[in-house]
């Protein structure tokens, strides 16, 4: 049985003003608007997108950081601005009576599928398809709709990948691209950006462990990215990026809770949960996965039927000591 435990707090900076992030940091950006201050709405809510605003306001910051990027003929910056509200909201409708630009804009990447926004490339957030590499996405919602248990088998279901099960101690050995090796050490895992693969030998350890209740997406680059990552992203970029903990928690609730229980062949039983919470300035996410199985049955095969209590009865200590008159 495994019980790994991840924990994460996130402090929620103010900026010099003591701003805070809330319904009146709108409606102050939208008086900005309104007046033709663009460079004040765009540096009242940059902060608070990035770290205070759910995901409604989110919304709404993004559409108005959009509208004042078009104003001041900031195109590109726009374009970013619409397709991480759309990364939010998909299927989002502009408004009426908003600018035909920003309308158009909107319309435009719905109907071309850009809203894909990407960080592992480049390391700043980009459009998928602008993107210097070759990358696929696996959001949430496919993780939901294609019921993968653990982050192995996503890897299964994705191409360029192939597998081989240990099921001991080192679960399975990811190559990439036909790159096959002893060990995972030329793929690079991330975690957040953070990198996972151990410090002496490597290798990345690409288990059970890690609850997929906490993941907001996987972000996968084939191929050569060791300008960026070093040397051990030889083969390509794993990189798991958690759910944000604003997002996990409802408007008006201080608790967001979301988890899996399962159970299935051999004995099969798995918990995965996340708990997150936000106090004033402060938020945090508490995430664990239980796992326990009885694998498959080997025993037919004489070398796997034994006891393993059978050397918990050894005398480590005779075998390895050292005597005087020894032969």
């Amino acid at each position: 049985m495994t019980l790994p435990l991840l924990i994460g707090v996130l402090l929620l900076p103010k900026d010099v003003t003591g701003q805070s992030c809330d319904e009146v940091t709108l409606n102050e950006a939208r008086k900005y608007y309104e007046l033709g201050k663009f460079d004040l709405v765009i540096s009242s809510l940059e902060q608070c997108v990035r770290s205070g605003f759910n995901e409604k306001l989110k919304i709404e910051a993004h559409r108005l950081m959009a509208m004042s990027y078009l104003s001041t003929d900031s195109t590109a910056k726009a374009s970013l601005e619409t397709a991480l509200l759309l990364q939010i909201n998909p299927t989002y409708d502009a408004n009426l009576f908003d600018p035909p630009a920003f309308i158009d804009m909107v319309n435009m990447l719905k109907i071309s599928d850009v809203g894909q926004i990407v960080t592992s490339v480049s390391k700043k957030a980009e459009n998928i398809y602008e993107a210097p590499a070759t990358i696929a996405v696996i959001t949430r919602e496919d993780i939901r709709k294609r019921g993968y248990n653990d982050l192995v088998e996503l890897l299964k279901d994705v191409p360029g990948f192939d597998l081989t099960m240990f099921y001991g101690p080192e679960y399975a050995n990811i190559y990439q691209r036909g790159f096959r090796q002893n060990n995972t050490e030329k793929t690079l895992l991330l975690i957040d950006g953070i990198e996972e693969n151990d410090l002496w030998t490597n290798w990345a350890y690409i288990d059970r462990q890690y609850p997929l209740s906490n993941i907001e997406r996987v972000e996968i680059i084939y191929g050569p990215a060791s300008t960026m990552y070093g040397p051990n992203a030889f083969a390509g970029v794993i990189n798991v990026i958690s759910r944000n903990t604003l997002d996990a928690i409802k408007p008006g609730q201080s608790i967001g809770i979301s988890g899996q229980v399962k159970y299935g062949s051999y004995k099969t039983r798995t918990l995965d949960l996340s708990v997150s919470g936000k106090k004033r300035s402060v938020s945090f996410t508490l995430s664990g996965r239980l796992y326990h199985s009885d694998e498959h049955d080997l025993t037919s095969q004489k070398y796997f039927d034994y006891d393993p209590a059978a050397y918990d009865e050894v005398d480590y200590n005779k075998l390895l000591g050292i005597s005087e008159n020894a032969s």
